[in-house]
């Protein structure tokens, strides 16, 4: 997370974290030194875009005319910080059960259909994300729609209005920085005794 948020400051942005894309090693005080790789995602191409193999669903297709797949263009600045946030949420999902990850989030996913509802709540309440704490599930929710909760707060029930609400309303890298924070010894209980074992 200290290298996500010190490289933004730099006007670096990591669009593709996931797990083959982290990498340690141990010095010989026996410390873990964690490092990013494939940082090719940290460039934009010639479209002025950043790759990203889990784009936020608001990035899919987001555009008309737009023909590629797996590829974010940002409006600004705070969109780049808001889809810094998205990575870290998809990664924590990732280490729970890449099969939902893969199944709901792939950046190739919406070739099936081009614009496909966003990923709702209902996901977190598949059996391999029960046995997790409630509140790494909570965390997981500010990233997700809820047919039951946010429905009522657009103006109309359709694809497009549902991903703009998902952009205008996710949150910050700080935010989510900080609600980590709060379930630190959770996810070091649950999730870092889970990667040991692997």
């Amino acid at each position: 997370l200290n290298c996500i948020s010190s490289q933004k400051d730099k006007d670096y942005f990591y669009t593709d974290l996931k797990c083959m894309n982290i990498f340690y090693c141990i010095d010989s005080k026996n410390k873990k030194h964690y490092f990013l790789g494939d940082i090719g995602s940290m460039r934009k191409d010639d479209d002025n875009e950043y790759q990203s193999t889990y784009p936020p669903p608001e990035y899919r297709y987001n555009y008309p005319d737009h023909e590629k797949n797996g590829f974010i263009e940002f409006e600004n600045r705070e969109q780049m910080d808001k889809v810094l946030s998205w990575q870290i949420a998809m990664l924590l999902l990732e280490l729970m059960d890449s099969a939902i990850l893969n199944e709901n989030f792939l950046y190739n996913q919406s070739r099936i259909d081009p614009r496909p509802d966003p990923p709702t709540t209902e996901i977190l309440k598949k059996e391999s994300l029960l046995t997790y704490d409630k509140s790494i599930l909570e965390f997981l929710k500010n990233y997700l729609f809820d047919n039951e909760k946010d429905t009522p707060k657009i103006e109309v029930n359709d694809i497009n209005s549902k991903r703009e609400y998902l952009r205008r309303n996710r949150p910050t890298l700080k935010q989510t920085i900080k609600h980590l924070e709060k379930i630190k010894k959770i996810l070091e209980r649950t999730l870092l005794h889970k990667t040991n074992k692997m």
